[in-house]
């Protein structure tokens, strides 16, 4: 049998046609070039596909993440509102007033607008709940307050200052009872004349042994009181009731003669009463004291206390000096 030669492409097209139709297109068409990564996708819906239909793709937002947030401070709560007590009503806001009305006077300001307005006993009553010796202060000072805002101060009316002067007098004399002795000032001197006046001894001034010092000491706040004298006078009169003590470079005490009782005692006391036709401001002690017999430093003390005060008033001094050849 005779061969038949067939050409070359029938051969191959044969080939071609016992492929299916999806190795044809590869055999002659180029591979599709492979899209780049989808980014993943979640399937919301599952649903049956016809043959040859496409899975359509689901649409992502890449979102750049944001900078994380700071964390949220906690709330202050508010205090809880403190327990009512029992028997107190409930607090009703509704019914507070928006608006508080003025408070009321209290006895010091009642006491000097019934003074300004001349009434004089009611003053005197809105002043009961105080301390007598503040009640008598009180009482002055508001005639006091009432001149001050009357009273010409630049020099066109110096009467009226000088009443305004002796009302301020008067109120310092009523306060002075309640405050300390002073003793402003304390030195040795050779004669003393009156207050203020006076002779001092030198800087360094050595005392003869067993003579008699003096000791010159200006006071303040004295005591001081009217009197009536044995003949019927009205008169004031200072008191004051001190000691003197001396001590010696080492601190033990000098003994020293008391002419009243006639021995030796370690505090020499003396009493001052002096009478006056109007009231002291400025008062004065002058203390004679004796000279130790051994020379040497010693420090003399001077203790003064009020005798008519209810409380105590004293007031103290340490002076020192020498005793030498």
């Amino acid at each position: 049998m005779a061969s038949v030669r067939c050409p070359a492409w029938f051969v191959v097209a044969a080939a071609l046609t016992a492929l299916p139709a999806c190795n044809v297109a590869r055999f002659f068409c180029a591979p599709p070039p492979s899209p780049p990564p989808a980014p993943a996708t979640v399937s919301t819906e599952s649903r049956a596909l016809a043959p040859g239909q496409r899975i359509p793709k689901a649409e992502v937002v890449v979102v750049a993440p944001s900078a994380p947030s700071p964390p949220m401070e906690p709330a202050i709560a508010p205090p809880p509102p403190a327990p009512a007590k029992s028997g107190d009503p409930m607090p009703n806001p509704l019914l507070e007033p928006t608006i508080r009305g003025p408070r009321p006077d209290t006895p010091l300001v009642a006491a000097l607008r019934a003074h300004l307005d001349n009434q004089f006993a009611t003053a005197v009553g809105h002043l009961k709940g105080f301390e007598r010796p503040n009640q008598e202060l009180l009482l002055l000072l508001l005639p006091i307050l009432d001149a001050a805002r009357h009273t010409d101060l630049t020099g066109r009316d110096p009467r009226a200052a000088s009443l305004l002067i002796k009302q301020l007098e008067s109120a310092q004399e009523v306060a002075a009872k309640s405050a300390p002795l002073e003793i402003t000032q304390a030195e040795f001197v050779h004669r003393v004349v009156q207050y203020g006046v006076f002779d001092p001894l030198p800087a360094g001034h050595r005392f003869l042994p067993g003579g008699v010092g003096v000791l010159y000491a200006e006071i303040d706040r004295v005591p001081v009181l009217p009197a009536t004298q044995t003949n019927g006078e009205h008169r004031f009169v200072t008191r004051l009731d001190g000691t003197i003590q001396l001590r010696d470079a080492n601190g033990r005490t000098v003994e020293l003669y008391d002419p009243e009782k006639n021995r030796m005692v370690p505090e020499l006391p003396f009493a001052r009463a002096d009478f006056t036709r109007s009231p002291v401001r400025d008062f004065f002690l002058k203390v004679e004291f004796p000279i130790p017999e051994k020379p040497g430093r010693y420090s003399l003390t001077l203790e003064i206390r009020d005798p008519t005060a209810q409380t105590e008033r004293r007031a103290r001094k340490v002076v020192e000096f020498q005793v030498g050849p």
